[in-house]
């Protein structure tokens, strides 16, 4: 199930049109949405029953959808057509919706209307809970175990 579609996607750039035509095909558009989802569905894998279907869950993940989509377009763009007038922010994209995912994996984001995963998730830890948050290091001379 796409979180997007090609003309989400299309609706983004200014004046840039997708066809069978052109340097990047509108095939090629819905194959790299495709690809995007399916990477958006391994990292909530271990959270949400995906894909997703929650209606208002979806309105997340189609942004999440869209934006990663249009950053991955953006560079292949200016090297096919030699355009410099894709002015578009990407590195911030990118940046924010890594951050949206880690945000509903760690619970501080929920997705409302998904649909948890319960099995097969193993012992609660708390290490495992916080691994972002928990410094790795050991002290030498004293008795870590």
């Amino acid at each position: 199930m796409a979180y997007s579609v090609y003309t989400d996607v299309a609706s983004e750039f200014k004046s840039v049109t997708f066809s069978s035509t052109t340097a990047v095909t509108d095939s090629e558009v819905t194959e790299f949405i495709s690809q995007i989802d399916a990477w958006i569905d391994g990292i909530l894998y271990s959270k949400y029953e995906t894909p997703i279907t929650g209606t208002e869950s979806l309105k997340i993940l189609k942004m999440l959808s869209i934006g990663l989509t249009v950053q991955r377009l953006i560079p292949i763009l200016r090297v096919k057509t030699g355009s410099e007038g894709l002015d578009q922010e990407t590195q911030s994209v990118v940046t924010r919706a890594t951050d949206i995912l880690k945000e509903i994996k760690s619970n501080n984001i929920v997705l409302s209307d998904a649909t948890a995963r319960t099995t097969n998730q193993g012992f609660k830890s708390f290490t495992n809970d916080n691994s972002d948050t928990i410094d790795y290091t050991f002290k030498s001379g004293t008795d870590q175990w």
